[in-house]
């Protein structure tokens, strides 16, 4: 099955939420978001990777997913809400092989076009 990663960011509705007593807290509504992706056959690969940047919250998910559709369909219930958007993604999660292949066709490339 295809990997996926695609990262959301929170909101200005989402930072004010942010911290919301359970049962409504980002944790409750990724948890919620989590449940909703296995209905339709995306699955969490590890945890979410979370980062700050100027107090908003930009959360890294990758998944499994029989289509990159599945994976859009997941988005679009997770900001129909509005506490989060996309920022990036989704894209392939790239193998140790894929960047090693990407290397070999960027070498490709500077061979037969030098700068």
């Amino acid at each position: 099955m295809p990997r996926y990663q695609f990262i959301i960011k929170e909101t200005p509705k989402g930072k004010t939420h942010h911290s919301d007593p359970r049962p409504h807290s980002h944790l409750d509504r990724r948890e919620l978001s989590r449940q909703k992706g296995h209905i339709i056959g995306v699955e969490m690969v590890g945890t979410v990777a979370e980062a700050y940047v100027d107090g908003y919250g930009y959360y890294t998910w990758v998944v499994n997913a029989p289509s990159v559709t599945a994976v859009i369909a997941l988005i679009q219930e997770c900001e129909r809400h509005g506490f989060v958007e996309l920022y990036s993604g989704p894209m392939p999660d790239l193998t140790d092989k894929d960047k090693s292949d990407i290397e070999l066709f960027s070498h490709q490339m500077r061979t037969a076009f030098p700068d």
